[in-house]
């Protein structure tokens, strides 16, 4: 069996797909674009096609594709479509939705240069970015010792004590994007999903390298039958997505296209034993996508002893990065090659999970001891599928929060990798029974006043109560409660604070999460309270003052945790004020600003807003006459293009148009059609929003005075004053 396995690791380590895969870090011929969204349409019902056949919305792009000698335009996720919300929540977090839709696969000749492709294309105001189609590679490091048949990696994580607690669930599939997976093997037949080959573009992923099925092995094979292998998730479902081939190479779309088909075909999970050292955009939109539909995304950090990011195990907001470790708690090591080959390490690294002499199930129904990061990610995997299986409803941050606060830290263990190898070592025995304690809200540090509320996590696998106390200072010897609950919070109110029953000053509010087996987690975040209003005061002009032409406004503007002011105007009769001017900077009985009147008479309000750091306000306004008697100039000082243009009206709401007046006068904006007809007019008057002195910000929905949304094109808009037309230009509307 040995003299076998050196055979077949030289196999691995020699075939490759494909001679550019051998040869460089890219397929040669290959440029992964995003467009705009709707500059390039590709007939319905067809994926791919040429440059003739597709709808380019500029000449310029379809003459620079033409003379490219671009061959066919593919659609890089042909189910994709472009996003109806633009913005998603999640755990706090905002996320902008990518649009896949927008994503192609242009292939040229050989002959051109990808990097001439690419530097053409990006001069081009359509293209949002275009790189390489990289060649991705699975991080691996055989070893031929198969006869050490025990499973040292489980027993060194708590697997044991955790099956204690769940051995998984059914209902929780995790996806393995990866060389395939052998689902005729006895360890793991009835366990797997078929997904898609995209290295073959077939229905088929069947394993014809053995890496997939490795990895599917330490996630879930199947345990107590006598056989082979125990994973870490028994009860879990995997599904096979091929996106490398016989060598354990593949190409950075195939990788982001079975990312996208794991996550919106309902994969909890996304195991990703594969990697590159280029941010790719279109790798990280897929992996931006995948996180807001919910998946938990599992990545190896690399095998190359390096710490620089790798990807997609670098994109730590959105993936959980994992090192690999020996038996011994020591960084994963391979071979003695000079270079060595080592796991990758760094402050972006989330955990470490064993990675060296890792034996589980390999194709043709065999088993075999791998090593590398790659062996390490599936750990994590298997784990985030274990806590959801024990805990179906916890949140994807919360999960991650679990796997990560229950690490061993092994860091006196590498003192040359000091904070350099995450929270730890995974221990899926705590990750399934400690405690989440997290507060989310108030942020901390934060400036507070009146009745809060703490929001954030008391959870747990066997959740018991949690409680939150409050002690004075930033270093409280003593704490007192508050608020105990019994039942569990996930990313919720957790309870409410009356902070006028204490003095104004920092604070410390802690919360204690309990299990029923008496493990307990602790979270804490720093409050300033601040009850006190802060002062506004204008001294100058009086209350019913007479005032002309440019007046200086004298006042008191302070408070103990300051945050700004802002001085503002109204007719009398009007409630909603304009604003003349905003600082940061406090101001005792000193200038606070100047107010240009000129265009401006009868009676007004002048208003001073003074607002702490804890959002509280105070305000003074006062009464004043304008006798202004000098004729404004109508001048523009500051002109900007519209933003966004070109301007979809059906996901982008309004393009603002932006203007600097020299004084107080009326102004009117048009909007016309490309044949001079008026398809929209608003008059602004002197004083008001556009038209008032200083900056002015006015804005277009793309509707008609009627409310209906205009149609595609380009339309002209127009400045004007007193028959003077002080700015114009073009919007064009796309839909």
């Amino acid at each position: 069996m040995k003299n076998i396995f050196k055979l077949l690791t030289f196999i691995i380590l020699l075939i490759l797909p494909s001679a550019c895969f051998s040869s460089t870090t890219y397929i040669s011929g290959e440029v992964i674009v995003k467009f705009k969204s709707n500059t390039i349409t590709i007939p319905s019902g067809i994926n791919i096609s040429s440059v003739n056949s597709v709808s380019v919305k500029s000449k310029v792009l379809k003459n620079i594709l033409s003379s490219l000698k671009v061959k066919s335009i593919e659609k890089g996720f042909p189910d994709a479509k472009t996003p109806i919300q633009t913005y998603k929540v999640i755990s706090g977090k905002q996320i902008k939705i990518p649009d896949l839709s927008s994503i192609f696969l242009i292939k040229f000749p050989t002959e051109n240069s990808v990097e001439q492709v690419i530097s053409e294309l990006k001069k081009l105001s359509e293209v949002e970015y275009a790189h390489p189609n990289h060649i991705i590679k699975a991080f691996i490091t055989p070893n031929d010792s198969l006869y050490n048949t025990y499973q040292w990696n489980m027993s060194k994580i708590s697997a044991e004590a955790a099956w204690d607690i769940t051995t998984g669930d059914s209902s929780i599939i995790v996806a393995v994007a990866d060389t395939g997976i052998d689902y005729n093997h006895e360890d793991l037949s009835g366990k797997i999903i078929l997904g898609y080959d995209y290295e073959n573009n077939d229905s088929d992923p069947i394993d014809d390298n053995g890496h997939g099925t490795h990895v599917a092995g330490v996630i879930g094979a199947i345990t107590n039958n006598d056989k082979g292998v125990a994973g870490l998730n028994w009860g879990c479902k995997i599904m096979a997505v091929k996106i490398m081939g016989v060598g354990g190479y593949g190409s950075l779309l195939n990788a982001s296209r079975g990312i996208e088909y794991a996550a919106s075909n309902g994969a909890k999970i996304i195991s990703m034993s594969f990697g590159i050292e280029y941010d790719d955009d279109d790798l990280k939109d897929t992996i931006i996508n995948a996180y807001s539909r919910g998946c938990i995304l599992v990545a190896a950090a690399g095998n190359e002893n390096k710490s620089s990011r790798f990807y997609p195990a670098g994109y730590d907001d959105y993936v959980i990065a994992v090192a690999a470790t020996d038996q011994n708690d020591l960084v994963g090591h391979w071979g003695t090659d000079t270079p060595l080959s080592a796991s990758n390490y760094g402050e972006w690294i989330d955990v470490c999970a064993p990675g060296t002499d890792i034996v589980s199930t390999w194709k043709s129904n065999n088993y075999a001891n791998q090593g590398g990061t790659s062996m390490a990610a599936p750990h994590v995997a298997a784990l985030a599928a274990l806590i959801l299986s024990k805990k179906p409803s916890m949140s994807q941050e919360n999960v991650r929060y679990q796997i990560e606060n229950s690490c061993i830290n092994i860091d006196s263990l590498n003192p040359s990798y000091a904070n350099l190898l995450g929270y730890g070592r995974i221990n899926a025995a705590l990750a399934l029974g400690l405690p989440i304690a997290r507060i989310t809200q108030p942020e901390n540090t934060s400036y507070v006043h009146s009745s809060i509320q703490i929001k954030g996590t008391a959870t747990s696998t066997d959740f018991s109560r949690y409680q939150l106390q409050i002690g004075s200072g930033t270093n409280p010897a003593t704490f007192e409660t508050f608020y105990e609950g019994v039942q569990s919070v996930d990313s919720g109110i957790l309870g409410t604070f009356d902070t006028t029953t204490k003095e104004d000053g920092p604070y410390i509010i802690k919360l204690t999460s309990q299990s029923q087996s008496q493990l307990s987690s602790e979270a804490s975040i720093t409050i300033n309270i601040d009850n006190t209003e802060p002062k506004a005061k204008i001294t100058s002009p009086e209350n019913n003052a007479a005032i002309n032409d440019v007046v200086t406004i004298l006042g008191i503007a302070t408070d103990i945790n300051f945050n700004y002011y802002t001085l503002s105007y109204a007719k009398s009769q009007d409630t909603s004020f304009i604003n003349i001017s905003s600082s940061t900077t406090q101001k005792s009985n000193n200038i606070l600003g100047d107010w240009n009147t000129i265009g401006l008479s009868g009676l007004y309000k002048l208003k001073l807003t003074v607002a702490d750091k804890s959002g509280r306000e105070n305000s003074e306004t006062i009464d004043v006459n304008i006798t202004s008697t000098t004729t404004p100039s109508i001048e523009i000082q500051g002109f900007s293009q519209p933003s966004p243009n070109p301007f979809n009206p059906k996901t982008q709401n309004e393009t603002f148009i932006y203007y600097n007046l020299s004084n107080n006068f009326q102004t009117s904006l048009y909007i016309l059609n490309i044949s001079g007809e008026l398809v929209y007019k608003q008059t602004f008057q002197s004083g008001q929003n556009g038209g008032k002195a200083g900056e002015n910000l006015v804005t277009w929905n793309g509707h008609d005075p009627f409310g209906a949304t205009v149609g595609n094109g380009v339309y002209l808009y127009k400045i004007t004053s007193n028959n003077k037309i002080l700015g114009s230009g073009r919007i064009i509307v796309i839909r």
